[in-house]
């Protein structure tokens, strides 16, 4: 198999042995993303956004899986050669709690049906003010 990975920086996987493997950039997949103002919240703007068109991601080939942003891999759930580096609770980080390595990948699920969102003019939610 090979991995590609389409995120702009290098990904360094962690094996479970302790192995590091340093895979480099070799182009970006991206979305584009429309944004739709929902209201405010607590005085500050609430968007939704909604993915559209994904640019830089190839056509499925045999043996080759993606690595892509989280964003592109959740815009594209049906594609199984496609992952995200998984940035739960495993990932490795420094000490300034940044994410240095991995140590697997994530797909996601397709969104679930829902309806269609509505215009709020504000939301009585409070963010520790």
């Amino acid at each position: 198999m090979t991995i590609v990975n389409l995120t702009p920086h290098p990904l360094t996987l962690v094996s479970k042995d302790g192995s590091i493997q340093v895979i480099p950039s070799s182009g970006i997949a991206r979305v584009a993303m429309v944004t739709q103002l929902l209201g405010c919240l607590d005085g500050y703007p609430l968007a939704l956004h909604e993915p559209r068109e994904v640019t830089g991601l190839p056509v499925p080939l045999p043996g080759a899986v993606y690595v892509v942003s989280t964003l592109v891999a959740q815009a594209v759930p049906t594609r199984e050669d496609v992952v995200a580096p998984d940035t739960g609770a495993g990932a490795v980080r420094n000490e300034e709690g940044c994410i240095v390595a991995v140590r697997g990948f994530a797909r996601f699920s397709p969104p679930k049906l829902h309806t269609r969102h509505r215009r709020v003019s504000s939301l009585p939610i409070r963010l520790g003010r």
